[in-house]
């Protein structure tokens, strides 16, 4: 029993150290981590493990690794099912959108983000800064499908909380 607990303290060790190093912009760091981490398979709630495999999907979209980013939200989209975190549902989406931008698919986009919105919206609220995060980016599926207008007000509600956005990778998104 005292060596589980050595070893899961270990493993959330590892995963908090993750979370710094994406959050001070140490993605090549924050990339190897979470490979090292999916590689040694360790264990976790859904959450934690749809959010690793997250981290290191977002380095790849940044890399312009498009491909493989896509299949992790595939693994990411199929853990996070297993979890109740309307946070954790939205990223997912907000990342696995991102991807569908990049591969000019923003109508995939937008059927992610609507799914994702009308299924969070009712557990964490219209104000949740991960629900401005969603339509941020969902503003940018809108404005490369042509719909201007909508775009413009989940944009504008985006910007709100810009500055809270926690991933470059979707700020940008909204920016463009």
């Amino acid at each position: 029993p005292a060596f589980v607990a050595q070893s899961e303290l270990a493993a959330r060790l590892t995963f908090l150290r993750l979370l710094v190093n994406l959050f001070t912009d140490r993605l090549e760091v924050a990339h190897q981590q979470a490979i090292e981490w999916l590689e040694r398979g360790e264990r976790a709630d859904a959450l934690t493990v749809a959010t690793v495999v997250s981290i290191a999907a977002i380095v790849e979209i940044e890399r312009g690794e498009l491909t493989k980013a896509q299949a992790r939200m595939l693994r990411a989209r199929s853990v996070i099912e297993r979890s109740e975190s309307a946070y954790g549902h939205a990223w997912v989406a907000i990342l696995t959108a991102c991807i569908e931008i990049g591969q000019a698919r923003p109508n995939v986009a937008d059927t992610v983000l609507g799914e994702a919105r009308a299924k969070v919206v009712p557990v964490i609220g219209e104000d949740a800064g991960v629900v401005a995060t969603l339509d941020f980016v969902h503003a940018r599926a809108l404005l490369d499908l042509g719909r201007a207008s909508g775009a413009s007000t989940l944009a504008a509600r985006g910007l709100k909380s810009a500055a809270r956005h926690g991933s470059l990778t979707s700020l940008e998104q909204g920016l463009v």
